[in-house]
């Protein structure tokens, strides 16, 4: 494991909560530290996860080297650091003072304070760095979930027991609370398929059973278990009255307050319950669960909860807050709300100038005060977004390699890049293996970056045309495959003229002159509105071959470009200017019409914050 530590924002310092990475995986949040406004920071790595407790988070990057290999930790705390651990990450999960982080090899590391015996070690203690922690030695079994707690830790293993330490002083069979630490694991519960509770949920938490019950237990001195009465403990696992274990869809837990996500059947829409004090969403205490009634309609889908508020989200990627605003944890209200209201999240978007189109989804992470908003990884990516689009049937612009006649045509040039394969072999294959329709638009869909169900069936065909289905899940073969098409120079039918602007010199009789630009038809089509327009028409799809840029930018600035256009990464060279990159490029969105390009200005903004340019 390496550290590296953050002296300044270019090296990765998460300031306000907020950060974002390259290709356009996003981050954003707030703290108290700005009276809950959202900023943006910029960290150069890739983005997948975020958790956060009390005056600490840590987020899940991608490696420098390798972007989509997330085994990097950024820690901020009062002594935040970067660090690198020796596999990828698999899960995180953060209490208040300290964080544990699991690996795909099932390791689990402790970060942070161990003033309860939270990280298995003597009270007290405290890792500044990932440490491994063997909480189970010489164990048949393994820990596969983690979750940090306010100041314990919830381990459920491989052979489905769930177990704590720390601040177990409600985990015995005592009727009443009894303070008590422990840095040797408890036994729980057995047969525990999952585990809900929450970053400030004081023992309280609850587990669906392989026998599909949902089982609560811990504190319910507001009656935030749902069981119907306010006890102050209840020391066995008891199920949960009138829910089906089926149905849900999420838990969020507050410090004495609940909620539950609940959803019949696939389709259908959902609705939200609340329990416990007056923080649980339906305006008043409950020890049953009440249905939220203004969100009756809203088919939320996540919900999550810090110490006192809870945020949720919609299908619709509305999203919706309640609770008290003690240090702006309501961020758009200085003053508590018990009710659900809806937030202005254009301030959010405003962020990407509204341009959310490929955004396919947001999650959210809640800590005890705070709120992340972040999007899915790899699903935010413009050109993936772009090229997928093209694959549209209805539209037969510069498919010239037809596979079933009438029904199914690809673009020559993109799937030889992607099979690693000539178009002639691939009809050979094909023909070989006698694919038929449904199963080649399967396929192909794939190869456009479209997600099918029949994930079995496209690995076996991909390996007919000796690809490694799992290398080619990852975003960056996409980035690869149209780099090389980038590169070679034979199969590109289109040229952008520069005009070469010498205005010292006023002979109008002299030639104009142009530089040449050579581009794929079928990336402009993609790419940009403005070419877009111009090969709906017919004629100018076969006819027009060029296009003279008269707009005074330079040639350097519109092979970069032409460059993202087949990337989405913009990079800059040692001889680039990166303030007149910036403005002829903010200039080419407008004249090319790459307004919905989120992608494009997200990376020149993180130009303008590299190179102090705001």
């Amino acid at each position: 494991m390496t550290e590296t530590k953050n002296n300044n924002e270019k090296e990765g310092v998460l300031k306000n909560g907020c950060s974002s990475g390259r290709n356009n995986n996003h981050c954003l949040g707030f703290d108290t530290q700005n009276k809950g406004i959202p900023e943006i920071r910029f960290i150069p790595f890739t983005f997948k996860d975020v958790a956060c407790g009390f005056k600490r988070s840590i987020f899940l990057v991608g490696n420098k080297k390798d972007p989509n290999y997330y085994n990097t930790i950024i820690y901020k705390s009062d002594e935040p650091g970067t660090f690198e651990l020796e596999k990828e990450v698999s899960q995180i999960s953060t209490g208040c003072y300290h964080c544990l982080i699991k690996t795909v090899d099932n390791t689990v590391y402790g970060l942070g304070k161990s003033n309860r015996g939270q990280l298995g070690v003597e009270l007290q203690a405290t890792y500044k760095t990932p440490t491994k922690i063997n909480f189970f030695p010489n164990a048949p079994f393994y820990v596969k979930e983690i979750f940090a707690r306010a100041d314990s830790s919830y381990l459920l293993c491989s052979n489905n027991d769930l177990y704590i330490c720390g601040n177990v002083s409600f985990g015995n069979s005592a009727n009443s609370f009894q303070k008590k630490d422990s840095i040797v694991p408890v036994l729980l519960s057995s047969d525990v398929e999952t585990v809900y509770t929450g970053v400030y949920a004081f023992f309280c938490f609850f587990t669906k059973t392989n026998d599909n019950k949902l089982y609560a237990r811990g504190n319910c001195n507001n009656g935030q278990l749902g069981l119907g009465s306010c006890q102050s403990i209840v020391t066995k696992n008891t199920v949960v009255p009138k829910i089906d274990a089926n149905e849900i869809v999420g838990m969020a837990l507050g410090h004495e307050f609940s909620n539950i996500i609940l959803q019949k059947g696939a389709g259908e829409p959902t609705k939200i319950l609340g329990c416990g004090s007056k923080h649980n969403g339906t305006g008043m205490r409950a020890s049953k669960w009440k249905i939220i009634q203004s969100l009756k309609d809203k088919n939320v889908v996540q919900a999550e909860s810090g110490c006192w508020h809870t945020l949720c989200r919609t299908k619709s990627n509305d999203f919706w807050i309640w609770g008290d605003s003690y240090s702006r944890s309501l961020w758009n209200s200085t003053s508590d709300q018990f009710l659900p209201t809806k937030l202005n999240f254009d301030l959010l978007r405003g962020t990407f100038n509204k341009g959310i189109r490929g955004f396919s989804e947001y999650k959210i992470h809640c800590g005890i005060y705070q709120n992340f908003f972040y999007l899915t990884e790899n699903e935010c990516n413009d050109l993936v977004k772009d090229i997928s689009d093209t694959f549209d049937q209805s539209q037969k612009l510069f498919k010239d390699l037809t596979l079933v006649e009438n029904k199914l045509s690809v673009h020559t040039v993109f799937v030889e890049k992607r099979l690693n394969c000539k178009s002639d072999e691939i009809l050979k294959i094909i023909q070989q293996e006698g694919y038929n329709y449904e199963q080649l638009l399967d396929f192909f869909k794939n190869i456009y970056l479209i997600k099918t169900q029949n994930v079995i069936s496209i690995s076996e065909m991909l390996q007919k045309f000796s690809i490694d289905p799992v290398e080619f899940t990852k975003s960056v073969t996409l980035n690869n495959n149209l780099l090389e098409l980038y590169n070679d120079e034979d199969t590109k039918d289109f040229k952008l003229l520069v005009y070469l602007d010498d205005s010292e010199d006023d002979n109008e009789d002299e030639e104009q002159e142009f530089e040449e630009i050579p581009v794929h038809k079928f990336i402009l089509y993609a790419r940009s509105g403005l070419f877009r327009e111009m090969f709906q028409n017919v004629n100018n799809r076969e006819n027009i071959n060029e296009l003279k840029d008269y707009s005074g930018k330079t040639v350097e600035s519109l092979e970069i470009l032409i460059k993202f256009f087949y990337t989405n990464s913009i990079k800059l060279i040692a001889d680039d200017d990166p303030k007149l990159v910036v403005e002829e490029l903010q200039d080419a969105i407008e004249y090319y019409q790459l307004n919905q390009n989120s992608s494009l200005k997200s990376q020149l903004l993180q130009i303008k914050v590299q190179h102090n340019l705001l």
